[in-house]
């Protein structure tokens, strides 16, 4: 199916930008809509129908000139980082300009305090590892790593990986640096964990997609990197087996416990298909496979606590089979099976993604229900898996025909009535699930949401009609 592209500033328009543009600090990072920009139009998830102009300003001051520039000339503004997400938030809309954060960089490390003083075109890849030189590292981690900025991660309150040991990206905010819409810069960016001094407006911004401001710089802590790593791969054949699992891991492990990963069976053997996958000899796997992560002060004591774990659960079940990496190599060869996501989804496309939380004791009668009605549905082809740890569950389902997306998503959403589940556990809602944001939120809630954004941008310049539907 082919879809028509437009620009999104009709020409006079697009032409009075340009020229506005010219002879301003904001001339070398400007691009007019044109052929050769499609990484500015397409999200991981989504493909253009809409091309504009992009605004790339070096730092704080150029974020300032841009918003004022589009406010005077009555153009809206989506802000872009990585483009890695999944909701079609940063895809520019009729009458927009992309303002990208690509250029929005620096690092700067503390060691002592353990903080990070970074520009939001930063990508997660390259904070790691400036801050691996310090014996250090940022807490949240994803497969999107090398391409996720972190004024996107911290827009969209991404989770990922270690929300386990570590929170999300929210609980590792520091301090924050935006230009809201009227121009204003609101700047505090102290690396104090403690700052018990009136409301904290950077929790306003953070997970608030882009739309009460454009984050441009922020403060986050980093954390030591653990002296051992112990990663194991559990087989099971039901989801309660899997949890017996999870409440074993959480008493036997504690704070030792940083990653607890769940792949059903049909997402294995579509991960396991792919060229990239790494093979696991000598495992078996069964209807599920259990990723564990075990990070520590000492490799002994990783290890007797992760063998102790393992060989009561596999005493109570012994038809379950465990395997423990052995060295760094083996430990990110079984990362690798869980990593593959999005390379799998890609097995089933014309696809359609979906992010839940739910409640332990909600989770199997959910997939139940899903599972049944998309087969009645006809939609044959389905991928189940999720950081089980924190309640996430990640499915995606071949749909045949794009068209069919909706009778999906309302599949799966309508299934989380009277279950106090989420339509979004990380992704965000974006332009994708601005519909089903009332099943996760009350009307009181939303109408004070709607309040928050009209103060901060009443008229809307900043990634307007996302998270919320025109009204």
């Amino acid at each position: 199916m082919t879809t028509a592209v437009s620009p999104s500033l009709d020409s006079q328009q697009g032409a009075d930008l340009a020229g506005s543009v010219a002879g301003t600090e904001l001339e070398n990072g400007f691009l007019p809509a044109g052929p050769g920009l499609e990484r500015y139009h397409s999200d991981w998830y989504g493909s253009a129908t809409v091309v504009a102009p992009v605004l790339r300003p070096r730092d704080t001051e150029g974020v300032r000139a841009a918003i004022n520039l589009c406010r005077t000339r009555g153009a809206r503004i989506v802000t872009q980082g990585g483009m890695t997400g999944l909701v079609r938030a940063c895809m520019p809309q009729p009458g927009e300009v992309v303002l990208s954060t690509e250029r929005l960089l620096g690092i700067e490390i503390e060691p002592r305090q353990g903080t990070a003083l970074i520009g939001a075109g930063v990508t997660l890849a390259s904070l790691d590892a400036a801050a691996r030189e310090h014996g250090l590292m940022f807490p949240v981690d994803m497969g999107s790593r090398g391409s996720a900025t972190l004024g996107g991660m911290i827009s969209t309150n991404a989770g990922g990986n270690r929300v386990l040991r570590y929170g999300m990206t929210r609980a590792n905010v520091l301090g924050l640096e935006a230009v809201l819409a009227d121009g204003t810069v609101l700047s505090n960016l102290s690396p104090l964990m403690k700052n018990n001094t009136g409301y904290d407006l950077k929790q306003l911004l953070v997970g608030a997609e882009g739309t009460l401001g454009v984050i441009t710089r922020a403060m986050v802590q980093l954390v030591p990197v653990p002296n051992a790593r112990r990663v194991s791969l559990v087989s099971a054949q039901t989801l309660d087996e899997v949890q017996e699992l999870l409440t074993a891991a959480r008493q036997g492990l504690g704070p030792m416990l940083s990653g607890f990963e769940v792949m059903w069976r049909d997402y294995v053997e579509c991960a396991l298909s792919l060229p990239s996958a790494s093979a696991i000899p000598g495992f078996s796997f069964g209807e599920f496979a259990v990723l564990l992560e075990v990070t520590g002060t000492s490799d002994e004591a990783c290890e007797e606590a992760l063998a102790s774990t393992l060989g009561n659960h596999l005493e109570a079940h012994p038809e379950a089979d465990a395997i423990i990496a052995q060295s760094e190599a083996q430990a990110d060869a079984l990362w690798t099976l869980r990593d593959l996501s999005g390379e799998a989804a890609t097995v089933f496309a014309p696809f359609a993604g979906f992010d839940v939380s739910l409640p332990l004791s909600e989770m199997e009668g959910w997939v139940g229900d899903v599972r049944a009605k998309l087969a009645k549905a006809g939609f044959e082809r389905t991928q189940f898996y999720g950081h089980l740890g924190d309640g996430n569950l990640h499915v995606v389902v071949g749909l045949g025909d794009l068209r069919r997306k909706d009778e999906a998503e309302t599949i799966l959403y309508e299934a989380l009535a009277g279950r106090r589940g989420s339509v979004s556990a990380e992704h965000g809602i974006g332009l994708s699930k601005r519909q089903w944001l009332p099943m996760s939120r009350t009307p009181e809630e939303l109408a004070v949401m709607r309040r928050l954004k009209a103060a901060f941008d009443p008229d809307g310049i900043l990634n307007n009609n996302r998270l919320f539907n025109k009204e």
